[in-house]
C-alpha cells in the first residue's frame, strides 16, 4: 500500500499532525508533501490519499483548496482517503457569535472532504477535527497522540 499525505501549515500545527500520522502507519511507502511540492506521479501512485489543513476562516488554506480543485476530475478513482483539520476549540474560545458561525460554515476537513469526493476518490471516515488553543495552538495535549491512534485504526 502507498500512502500519499498532502497537508498544509500556517503555525506548524498541522505539519506536526501530518507527521504523526506518518511515523504511526505501516506502508510499503509513505509520502509527505505540502500541495506546491507534490508531482502527478505521488497522486497517481497512490493508494490512500490523506489531506489536511488548518482551518482558516471556517475553510482549508487556499493551498490545499488550489491543489485539489486543480486535480483533473475523477483523478482520484479508486482511491481511498482520510481528511483532518486542526481548529480551535469552541469551548475555549467561548464566543456564541464563533459557534453559530461554525455551525453554519464548519470547518476545513469539510470542504476538504467534498472536493476529494468530487474528485472521485472514497473518503472512507468524516473528517476529524485536532484541536490548538486559541488560534495559533500549540495542540492541545493528547491531540497528536489521538492522530496516530485515528489514523492506525482506519487504515
Amino acid at each position: 500500500m502507498t500512502i500519499l499525505i498532502i497537508y498544509d501549515s500556517v503555525f506548524g500545527n498541522t505539519m506536526k499532525v501530518a507527521k504523526v500520522i506518518k511515523e504511526s502507519l505501516k506502508a510499503n511507502e509513505i509520502n509527505i508533501f505540502r500541495p506546491r511540492e507534490i508531482k502527478k506521479e505521488f497522486v497517481e501512485n497512490a493508494d490512500v490519499i490523506i489531506v489536511g489543513s488548518p482551518t482558516r476562516a471556517f475553510s482549508p488554506t487556499k493551498n490545499i483548496k488550489q491543489f485539489l480543485k486543480r486535480l483533473p476530475s475523477k483523478s482520484l478513482s479508486g482511491k481511498k482517503a482520510l481528511v483532518f483539520d486542526t481548529r480551535a476549540s469552541i469551548e475555549q474560545v467561548d464566543s456564541k457569535l464563533l459557534s453559530a458561525l461554525v455551525k453554519v460554515y464548519g470547518y476545513a476537513g469539510e470542504t476538504i472532504f467534498k472536493l476529494l469526493e468530487k474528485k472521485g476518490a472514497k473518503v472512507i471516515a468524516e473528517p476529524e477535527g485536532f484541536y490548538v488553543k486559541n488560534n495559533e495552538g500549540p495542540l492541545f495535549p493528547g491531540e497528536l497522540e489521538r492522530a496516530a491512534k485515528w489514523a492506525k485504526e482506519l487504515l
